[in-house]
């Protein structure tokens, strides 16, 4: 029998103690953003390059973009500028292109109706806005409720108000329904107006959420007239949608499908307290395969209308990155392992993260915190930019 030469047992017990697929670094973490009296909510990574985040003074939303490699930050539009000057109420729920990076979407409101604008960037974050011409069987402008997520085949997935005057709150789940909407003209620089494209009929549900499984398919969540939620698969080529999960005790919302389409994760809030919620693992590929407890305890922003700066996947779909809520707020990064459930957490040296997002590449972190360890402030009103590494 041959003897192991010492050096070869020490690298071998290093490896697995170093073992990179569970590991992870912030670097180069700097601030980029703080204002006094200027909140700051959701963040959301492009696919490389780029990252937003939506600031409030209680008077006015406003979008703002960061560029990872120059580390310039600009508002996506100055107050007064072209159309952008009739917004009344507020601009929300900006969705990043998942291939391109310098394509963006988001929802400006006028008079309680919701209209997508599509943004490109260019160079020196040069910040081009068109509004979307978003017409429907009787070419009237379609009341934008949610911007849901936008595909691979360039399609984004709205949720629209069919009889709402006004954005409110007590509509009813029937007056809402789900079509998608091509972008290829718009990505070829053509102002046109492009009739939507009605999906199977819906279940009499509010659309919330939706992610992604493929070119075609998406997972969304839906509340119904008795507010109970839960997971439907739609394709266009069916005549309805497909109910993944029929859970009476959970509320899935929030759907996020991993990079392969094989998993769904979705969290269940807590009745007591609706920041904090429960996160949930499914099997997409199995049939009649119930929901798996993944993670508990998980931090979820209430005025968010999407997935992002709740939890997100890791590039290799391994892992699922989240906001841990604890007793002393400190809400700490951490990720789970999804087959073995480990969790560890991640060093920010921040506390009271509130919001993050990763870029598609999986190199760049943007996150909404109080400030470095130690602050006084529970208040999340700074942005901070970094890289990441697994």
């Amino acid at each position: 029998m041959h003897k192991l030469n010492v050096s070869v047992l020490v690298a071998i017990f290093y490896l697995l103690i170093t073992d990179s697929s569970f590991g992870q670094r912030l670097r180069d973490l700097k601030l980029i953003f703080s204002e006094q009296e200027v909140s700051v909510y959701e963040c959301a990574a492009s696919a490389g390059r780029y990252a937003s985040f939506r600031t409030t003074n209680f008077d006015a939303d406003m979008h703002y973009i960061y560029d990872f490699k120059t580390g310039k930050t600009r508002a996506i539009y100055e107050s007064g500028e072209g159309f952008m000057e009739e917004v009344e109420e507020s601009t929300s729920n900006l969705v990043w292109s998942p291939t391109k990076e310098t394509y963006f979407i988001f929802k400006m409101v006028k008079d309680g109706v919701g209209t997508p604008v599509f943004g490109e960037i260019n160079q020196n974050i040069d910040i081009s806005l068109t509004r979307m011409n978003v017409k429907g069987e009787n070419q009237t402008q379609a009341n934008t409720s949610t911007i849901l997520a936008w595909g691979g085949r360039d399609e984004v997935l709205f949720s629209r108000c069919k009889r709402c005057q006004n954005n409110t709150i007590d509509v009813p789940a029937s007056d809402y329904d789900l079509f998608s909407f091509p972008m290829r003209n718009y990505l070829r620089g053509k102002t046109v107006t492009d009739q939507y494209k009605p999906l199977p009929k819906s279940p009499e549900i509010r659309e919330m959420n939706a992610s992604y499984i493929n070119r075609f398919e998406s997972i969304v969540s839906g509340i119904d007239a008795s507010g109970s939620s839960n997971l439907y698969k739609v394709n266009p080529r069916d005549e309805k949608y497909k109910v993944i999960t029929n859970t009476p005790k959970l509320s899935e919302s929030w759907p996020a499908v991993g990079p392969d389409g094989e998993y769904v994760i979705f969290c269940d809030p807590h009745i007591d307290k609706e920041t904090v919620a429960d996160l949930y693992i499914l099997d997409l590929s199995a049939l009649n395969v119930q929901p798996s407890f993944l993670v508990g305890d998980v931090f979820i922003a209430s005025t968010a209308f999407s997935s992002v700066g709740q939890y997100t996947w890791s590039k290799d779909g391994k892992y699922v990155v989240f906001v841990r809520s604890d007793p002393d707020n400190q809400n700490p990064l951490a990720l789970v392992d999804i087959q073995t459930k480990q969790i560890k957490e991640i060093d920010t040296g921040l506390e009271f993260v509130s919001s993050f997002s990763i870029s598609g590449d999986g190199e760049n972190i943007i996150m909404v915190a109080a400030g470095k360890s130690g602050a006084k402030e529970k208040i999340s009103y700074k942005v901070y930019a970094g890289k990441i590494e697994y």
